[in-house]
């Protein structure tokens, strides 16, 4: 078994600390994985726009383009285990992980605590036009409970997505960061062979 030594102590690859996706994955594949969706996706929503709005002016053509740029700085990171590339991504995933979770807690205690939302049903002009567009009646009771616990089981899920792309990218941060402290051979070492493979290493 191969192992490869660090100030800290060697980094174990086949460590279920280092799997994702119920352990079917090692972390730098499923970081690797989902950078690669995330630039799937923001490339097909951008084509889309340009499809049916056309451009739309300069401001829609650069954030267009930044978006772009974010999500290649991403698979550039996880591919060529440059950490830095990863801070932007982990800096935005935190931020709207948090934002989703206050979302969810702050909509099931205010439904909870309060007749808000049953005032949204009955006077909101935009929640009755959605109810009305898909033939839903506004005023049914069983309905705006549904509605209300999807949207919040929704935000919920989100929220829990959310934070474990977060957590996927942290500890692929944290990977490549323990890569880059490791001393000896890039190859690492084999037990029993440290000082054979030392000598034999060209520098």
């Amino acid at each position: 078994m191969v192992h490869s030594y660090s100030p800290n102590g060697f980094i174990e690859d086949g460590s279920p600390e280092l799997k994702c996706c119920c352990g079917i994955f090692h972390i730098r594949t499923g970081a690797r994985i989902l950078a690669i969706l995330h630039m799937i996706f923001y490339l097909t929503a951008i084509t889309l726009n340009l499809y049916i709005n056309g451009i739309g002016g300069v401001g829609v053509l650069i954030c267009s383009l930044s978006l772009l740029f974010y999500a290649s700085a991403l698979v550039i990171g996880v591919i060529l285990e440059k950490r830095y590339l990863l801070l932007p991504f982990l800096i935005i995933q935190a931020t709207l992980t948090i934002i989703l979770s206050i979302l969810a807690i702050g909509y099931g205690i205010v439904g909870a605590a309060s007749d808000s939302l049953l005032y949204a049903h009955k006077n909101v002009t935009m929640v009755r036009e959605l109810y009305e567009v898909h033939h839903f009646d506004p005023d049914d009771e069983k309905t705006q409970t549904l509605f209300s616990c999807g949207l919040l089981v929704t935000l919920i899920v989100l929220a829990a997505f959310s934070a474990y792309i977060c957590l996927v990218f942290k500890d692929a941060y944290s990977y490549f960061k323990k890569k880059e402290e490791m001393i000896g051979p890039d190859r690492g070492y084999q037990r029993g062979k440290i000082v054979a493979d030392t000598l034999n290493q060209d520098y």
